[in-house]
């Protein structure tokens, strides 16, 4: 009676056990694992709060030109020495490896500059045409550019002419901002070394948003 009894017992956890076997490896996942990026995954996704600036054609750049496409927002200016052309110029090289593999339609890369003062919307356009036509630039008012970069937690900081001098530089954050198709804050992306990551970083980050759009 004993031994019927065990074998009973033994034959009901080698159901259960068997069971989540079976759910784990051969059922659908309902969740997935947040992608490893060199920057912040936001999850969950932030909503982009209200702004209204001037894009390099002279139209409104607000929230209407961040929907239903995937935009990557760097801030800086057209005078910079080094970091915004360096970035832009990687930028590009992104953009050119989604053109390859036909995965660009829906990629729009945005130049917003902090720079008002210098940073025309003839100039923007010049400047990111420079890198690649398709680019975007906007600027605006100071306190929609600092609506727009606090939000993101975007630094920058004017420095003072030298005496005599009219020209003046500005530090600024060198982070590249992701909004995805909803409108929101999804990632902030720092530190990318190499084009090459910065192609997987994002295909990560898409990836896993359509898989949590389904």
């Amino acid at each position: 009676m004993l031994n019927k009894q065990l074998l009973i017992i033994v034959l009901g956890v080698v159901s259960v056990v068997a069971g989540v076997w079976l759910g784990r490896y051969f059922l659908p996942q309902t969740e997935t694992a947040e992608p490893e990026i060199n920057g912040i995954y936001i999850s969950p996704s932030r909503k982009v709060a209200d702004f209204e600036l001037t894009n390099q054609s002279g139209q409104p750049f607000n929230q209407a030109a961040l929907k239903e496409r995937w935009s990557l927002l760097f801030f800086g200016y057209t005078f910079c020495p080094d970091v915004c052309p360096t970035t832009l110029a990687q930028l590009n090289q992104f953009h050119s490896r989604l053109a390859a593999e036909g995965l660009d339609e829906d990629v729009t890369v945005w130049m917003i500059s902090v720079d008002p003062a210098r940073d025309t919307a003839e100039r923007l356009k010049e400047y990111t045409a420079f890198f690649n036509p398709k680019f975007g630039g906007a600027t605006g008012d100071r306190e929609e550019i600092d609506k727009l970069a606090q939000q993101f937690g975007v630094y920058y900081k004017i420095h003072d002419p030298e005496p005599g001098a009219d020209y003046y530089l500005v530090d600024h954050s060198s982070a590249v901002i992701v909004i995805n198709p909803d409108t929101r804050l999804q990632a902030v992306l720092t530190g990318t070394s190499s084009t090459d990551r910065l192609v997987e970083d994002f295909q990560a980050i898409r990836q896993h948003y359509d898989a949590t759009q389904s």
